[in-house]
């Protein structure tokens, strides 16, 4: 597996992220802020294990305030 993650998290609670990534498996990156409700930043559903051999073939750039 194969991944690139960059979060970034400020006061006013934005949060970028940039990433590349395989296709497996599954993940879900949230954040909280001062104790509030979790906030879905990114989600990823897997595909297979046969896209494995492909270093990183999906990337996601965007932020969540």
């Amino acid at each position: 597996m194969s991944y690139t993650l960059y979060v970034t998290m400020y006061t006013n609670g934005s949060v970028p992220v940039k990433e590349k990534y395989d296709g497996y498996p599954s993940y879900e990156i949230c954040k909280r802020v001062d104790g509030g409700p979790l906030k879905t930043v990114c989600r990823f559903t897997q595909q297979t294990t046969s896209s494995l051999p492909y270093s990183e073939e999906h990337s996601v750039n965007k932020t969540v305030s």
